[in-house]
């Protein structure tokens, strides 16, 4: 009875032993809690706030302007942002295409400062997906480390007319090639008046209109390499020549 009642002691004590750990622990932890300011105890708890590009950088790098008419000026614009610590010198823009005309407002960026970056396209008579490029060199003070960035803008031309394929290549291996011109029937005028090449060594045949057949003259002394156009005149004002890219292959 006696050892019995012994370990009984010994269960009490170990049992009032891990409460009073218990609750020392409960009682420091809260302790920390309380001497911690409430922006401290916030900054724990709240998402870490979204970190912004850093270096020389376009906002939006790409620009997609979506469906738009033949032989006309588009324009869109780029933001050109100097998160950097240190200013910068911007060179002239250079462009992918002489159908582009690009200007920025200016020539140096403080840091933390913006600038837009401008671009105007004549988009021409030339169908289908379009994609056309601004670059931009910027450098230290002093024309040092120059570095490039690059915008691109998307588009794609179409109008009353719709050539299929927009362009052809015509081999010795393949020396006649066809492509289709259609008209909008809801267009007020939508025909074909003509279709030319600009080059003695491509003959145009016109005879199946809407189709167009194309066909490489191999006996004319010409370059074996050459990129010509087909031009075809229509009745619409706005699409008075439509030019056709046709490739030339004579090896």
């Amino acid at each position: 009875m006696r050892w019995t009642s012994h370990r009984s002691l010994l269960h009490r004590e170990r049992l009032l032993i891990t409460l009073a750990s218990i609750c020392a622990l409960v009682s420091l932890v809260a302790f920390a809690s309380w001497s911690r300011t409430p922006a401290e105890l916030q900054a724990e708890v709240a998402p870490a706030p979204p970190v912004a590009p850093g270096g020389v950088h376009f906002l939006e790098p790409q620009l997609q302007l979506g469906t738009v008419p033949p032989n006309e000026k588009i324009s869109g614009s780029f933001t050109l942002v100097n998160d950097t610590s240190q200013p910068i010198d911007l060179c002239e823009p250079f462009k992918s295409c002489s159908c582009a005309d690009a200007s920025l407002d200016r020539r140096s960026l403080a840091p933390g400062e913006r600038c837009p970056l401008t671009v105007v396209i004549q988009t021409g008579g030339r169908r289908g997906r379009r994609a056309e490029t601004v670059s931009v060199i910027y450098t230290d003070p002093g024309g040092a480390n120059p570095r490039q960035l690059i915008a691109r803008i998307l588009f794609e031309v179409k109008g009353v007319f719709e050539v299929d394929p927009p362009q052809v290549t015509l081999t010795s291996a393949q020396p006649k090639v066809s492509f289709v011109v259609r008209g909008d029937p809801r267009a007020e005028r939508h025909d074909v008046v003509a279709v030319v090449s600009n080059h003695r060594c491509v003959k145009v045949d016109t005879r199946a209109l809407p189709v167009v057949t194309l066909e490489l003259d191999l006996g004319t002394p010409d370059e074996s390499i050459l990129d010509v156009e087909c031009l075809v005149y229509t009745n619409n004002p706005a699409e008075d020549v439509i030019r056709v890219p046709v490739r030339v292959r004579k090896e």
